[in-house]
């Protein structure tokens, strides 16, 4: 004894069947209804009354030839909707955690603004005036009443400085040991102490 039950829900509704000892047409008829209600043709089957079920026909049958099946009706065209206007969202208003393609091929304008706009000798630490190499020199004015500090390009034989704001004179020596050295913060003199 067999059992067929069949649960189906859509957006329409939703419904239940449940059949005991169900016969092959019973399966087909309900397979087809099923396949319909999802937009499928039904299945086209040849009227034949001496129909065999599947289980009593013989293992070494053949499928018939070609010439006796029936050909296919193309699928029925599903009804088309209104189409629906969906907006779409602002470029690069989605939040992302992968990096926009074009940031990847092109660098950005601004970072390529900013390098360029940064001179040489910020990273070298020589500039050079009328031909002539200036090296940096870091500076700390001693007046108690200025305190600036800040950075000079001198030339290499040099033996003080000035501070920018008070005008008080600084000592020169090397930031590191040896002659034109850098320090770990690029400089190569460094003037912390006041002239006598």
């Amino acid at each position: 004894m067999s059992w067929l039950k069949v649960v189906l829900k859509t957006n329409v509704g939703s419904g239940e069947l449940e059949i005991e000892a169900p016969t092959i047409d019973h399966k087909q008829s309900i397979i087809d209804k099923f396949m319909v209600i999802f937009g499928a043709s039904p299945a086209l089957q040849p009227a034949d009354e001496n129909r065999t079920p599947p289980s009593d026909r013989k293992k070494d049958e053949t499928h018939p030839p070609a010439s006796q099946v029936a050909p296919a009706e193309t699928a029925p065209e599903r009804p088309t909707k209104a189409a629906e206007f969906v907006k779409p969202d602002l470029i690069g208003s989605t939040r992302t955690l992968h990096t926009p393609i074009s940031e990847m091929v092109w660098p950005s304008s601004v970072n390529v603004e900013a390098e360029n706009s940064e001179p040489d000798h910020f990273k070298t630490g020589v500039k050079y005036k009328e031909g002539v190499p200036h090296y940096r020199c870091r500076y700390w004015c001693k007046n108690p009443d200025c305190k600036n500090k800040g950075n000079q390009y001198i030339a290499e034989n040099e033996t003080s400085v000035e501070c920018h704001n008070c005008g008080q004179k600084l000592k020169v020596r090397p930031a590191a040991d040896g002659k034109l050295k850098r320090d770990g913060w690029g400089n190569f003199f460094i003037a912390d102490e006041a002239v006598n």
